[in-house]
Formats: structure tokens, sequence, C-alpha cells
């Protein structure tokens, strides 16, 4: 946890040893963390760290292996999995979208946009249509954010608004994010910061580029007060992004005792 004298606490809870290696993603909600793991399915964690629930193949769930969370206005938990999709109703029944509602490959992102239900798998983007997934977008996808209105698409191919199909960047994109008014993307070398700008072509365009390290991002969380930008990887710990002396940035890992002073 970050504290308000930016210093980092450790936050205890009961299944640490599956959270150090396995830790993919998480979402808050009310007091609670919902928390998908690697291949240990998905826990709900109370603010002291302890565990309320628990969805894994050893409770009737599709899949141990968790590659989103997006909880709906309903209150229903959407999970993506390498094995389909998952409809968690708190309290009633769950739900299971695969190959056989036409939902086809390993789904890696969900994003509801005006409506309508949008899923990323590494065989395209779909739409779920009175019951039935429908492919949408031919396009091996990893992340879906809307950014300003728009649903945008990480894919193997670049990066695209899926609705208008225009086409923003062409290198394989691994993770996008939405950080203040900027959209932080993920590729192999780089991390890219892209901003809007009406009246050019393409309409989305890198401010910053920043060389990343052999690191694999996971989340990514900005400390406004103090303008900190801190990533949190799959098993490296937590880096965070610092301006050098010549005006460069320059991705560094973490104290985990405390934040640097500058």
């Amino acid at each position: 946890k970050l504290l308000s004298d930016n210093t980092i606490v450790a936050f205890p809870t009961e299944i640490d040893n599956i959270l150090r290696d396995e830790f993919v993603c998480f979402i808050s909600v009310n007091d609670d963390l919902i928390i998908g793991t690697k291949s240990h399915g998905i826990f709900v964690i109370n603010s002291q760290g302890v565990v309320l629930r628990e969805f894994s193949e050893n409770t009737g769930f599709i899949s141990n292996t968790i590659n989103d969370i997006l909880l709906d206005n309903n209150s229903n938990l959407w999970v993506a999995t390498n094995c389909g999709l998952m409809r968690i109703e708190f309290n009633l029944a769950i739900s299971c979208f695969n190959k056989f509602t036409g939902l086809k490959g390993n789904v890696k992102a969900i994003a509801r946009y005006k409506g309508t239900l949008y899923v990323g798998t590494d065989r395209g983007i779909y739409t779920l249509l009175k019951g039935r997934f429908e492919l949408f977008f031919n396009a091996p996808c990893n992340s879906l954010v809307i950014y300003n209105g728009q649903l945008i698409a990480g894919t193997t191919t670049g990066l695209y608004n899926v609705i208008t199909k225009e086409h923003y960047f062409i290198n394989p994109i691994k993770k996008v994010f939405i950080v203040g008014n900027e959209l932080v993307i993920i590729t192999k070398e780089h991390l890219s910061f892209c901003r809007e700008s009406k009246g050019t072509y393409p309409s989305i365009l890198p401010i910053l580029q920043i060389p990343l390290p052999d690191i694999e991002i996971t989340t990514i969380a900005s400390v406004k007060a103090d303008s900190l930008l801190f990533l949190g990887t799959q098993s490296d710990g937590l880096w965070l992004i610092q301006k050098t002396e010549n005006g460069n940035y320059e991705i560094l890992p973490c104290d985990w005792q405390g934040l640097p002073n500058n």
C-alpha cells in the first residue's frame, strides 16, 4: 500500500504465497479486492486481506487461468479466461460463454461500450448479441479500453479504433492503459504515452516514448500530487518512471522500503 507520506508498506493477505508469482489483475469493489491469478482462479479479499470467496476449478469454475476482469453496471462480474468468458452474478448463477456460443479463442480483454459487450481474444474481437457472440473485428486482441469516448483495442497488428477501424500503430501491442488524459501503450521494446490530436491522421499520436526493460507490466498507477507513475509487473516487483538529469525519462526498479525523495 502507498501511504500519504510516500512510503510503501506491505499489505498482508491470506494468499500472499499465491500472489507473489501468480497475480494478473484486480478490481476494487467498495472495500474489497477481486483478484485474478495465472493458475489459481479468482479470490475476493477484504481490506484486512481475508479471503471472502474463491472461484476456481475446485469450486466448479471453468478455468484457473484469468486474463481480465470487468464489473458491469448490474454488478455482474465478467471474467476472461483461456477457456472462454464467464459471467458471475453474485448470490446467483455462473454463466459460461465459449465456442459453443460463438466465442472462439483465449479471452484476453473485456469492455462494455455504449451498452454492448466487446470481448477480445487471440482470434479477434467479438460482440454479444442475443445470447451469442459474433466476430466483429478480425485482429487478435490483448487489450480493450475506452478513451475519450472511443473503444480502443491493442492487437497483435497495432492499435485500432474498434468501431471506425482507424489504425493508429502498426507495432504489436501487449497492453493498453489509460493514465489521466493519455493512453499508455506497451510494446515489446517501449512504453509510449499517446494523446488524441484533433484534425490529424492518425488522430492518436505518441508524445513520449521510453525504452522498456525486460519486464512484464500488469498494472499502472499514478500519484497525481507528486507526478509519479508506478508500474506493477508480473514477477519483477514495482518499477517507477523517473526523469533523468538530462531531461530524458527511464524506467527504474522502485525501493520497497520507501519511494525516492526526489
